[in-house]
């Protein structure tokens, strides 16, 4: 009985017109098919560790309304439309601002009444006669020491107030260029995609991006107080089966506790609208080119990295160590200050020129040192409840209405020469 042979075929001896797959050889499709339906191996579990933890963030008083923040915007932008239409000097004049500088602030300090007290016992002591006429000339003596004191005081302070406006005005400028990406990457859309609903659906995810950022940097700024407010006024959340996913996985990254990661969630959509369009018009079923791609996705990247460096200054605050040394030298240097103006008053001294004069100066020196710091702690962190920190509301406000009507601007119509009338 003859054996059966069996022929196998070398890649270069198999027939014309018979593949792999019908001699038993895999082909590139069940290769890949192989590999991409290998178990992957169960890593660990990896929970969000966010960079700025507002879980644990306690208010001084309850939590706003979303009509309480909307009130606070509007006084921000009151304030603001005050320091641009009044000079320096005309405020003196108006008493009624009063409350909306820097004195009602540093009168709520028990630390700066501590100068008052150190001058007021250096006048009893020197009036009454406690401190002879050699200790009076050796405090004399002393102030031009202390003049050189001032000086280095004087750099500490300009120093570190210098620090939180540059700090300010980076913040300020990431808030702008965030608002302005997001505009800019609706204007292309809404000239390179084919499909309306896809560059509305690209209108909506990026303006919840921005909307969520300010959820998860403030601990005023909530899901309920503000998010869901401004997503339900503005409609930036779909309809039907679509609202209800979309909601289903707000709910999952829990915007309150993890505001940066509902900001990934986003910028992930609007990549993917990118990518399906690209796709498309590779397709031949649409219009975005490279270039425009490019163009579309840097702007998107633009307010991802804007979101993140405000995240991170949020977190990365001035040293401890140095606010403690520039406070430490300020009082240090105003009780000596303090003590060594009161020892003029001298028994037989005028009440004008040794008395009332010193402390005027003595003031003069509180407020402007303590009041630099004041300032400096305010704008140093713009995301907070005092009336100068920004006007969050409104700047997404702006940012949705101004992205919308780019995607609804009319179209320019064919050129003159394709045009039947004139």
């Amino acid at each position: 009985m003859a054996r059966a042979r069996t022929i196998s075929f070398s890649p270069s001896m198999r027939p014309t017109g018979v593949s792999g797959a019908e001699h038993g050889a895999p082909t590139f499709a069940q290769k890949r098919l192989r590999r991409l339906s290998a178990p992957r191996a169960k890593g660990p579990e990896i929970r969000w560790v966010p960079l700025v933890d507002t879980s644990g963030a306690e208010l001084t008083s309850k939590e706003p309304t979303y009509e309480e923040v909307r009130e606070m915007d509007r006084r921000r932008k009151k304030l603001l439309a005050l320091a641009r239409t009044t000079s320096a000097i005309d405020t003196l004049a108006k008493l009624w601002t009063l409350p909306r500088t820097v004195l009602p602030r540093l009168a709520q300090k028990p630390l700066i009444y501590c100068f008052l007290l150190a001058f007021g016992a250096a006048a009893t002591l020197s009036r009454l006669g406690v401190l002879t006429e050699q200790q009076v000339d050796e405090a004399d003596a002393l102030v031009d020491a202390l003049a050189q004191g001032g000086t280095m005081v004087t750099f500490i302070v300009v120093f570190y107030v210098g620090y939180c406006y540059n700090r300010s005005n980076q913040q300020f400028e990431d808030v702008q260029l965030i608002m302005h990406s997001i505009s800019d990457a609706c204007l292309l859309a809404r000239v390179a995609f084919r499909d309306p609903d896809e560059v509305h659906r690209f209108w909506r995810y990026l303006n919840m991006l921005h909307v969520s950022a300010y959820c998860g940097l403030t601990e005023e700024l909530s899901e309920k107080n503000f998010f869901m407010p401004v997503v339900t006024k503005y409609g930036l959340l779909s309809s039907g089966v679509v609202y209800e996913e979309e909601l289903a996985a707000i709910k999952r990254v829990r915007l309150d506790e993890n505001g940066s990661r509902a900001c990934s969630m986003f910028e992930v959509w609007a990549f993917e609208i990118v990518k399906g369009e690209a796709r498309r018009t590779m397709q031949g079923d649409g219009d975005l080119f490279p270039p425009i791609q490019a163009r579309l996705q840097q702007e998107i990247n633009n307010v991802g990295v804007c979101i993140k460096r405000l995240f991170a200054y949020r977190y990365q605050v001035m040293p401890f160590i140095y606010t403690h040394l520039v406070s430490l030298a300020c009082f240090t240097y105003l009780v000596a200050e303090s003590f060594l103006a009161g020892v003029r008053f001298t028994p037989g001294s005028s009440h004008i020129f040794s008395l009332a004069m010193p402390l005027i100066f003595i003031i003069a020196k509180i407020i402007s040192t303590f009041g630099l710091i004041e300032v400096g702690e305010t704008i140093l962190d713009p995301f907070g409840t005092d009336p100068e920190d920004f006007a969050l509301l409104h700047f997404v406000e702006v940012t949705i209405c101004h992205s919308h009507e780019t995607i609804e601007i009319e179209p320019c119509g064919v050129r003159v020469k394709e045009r039947e009338t004139y």
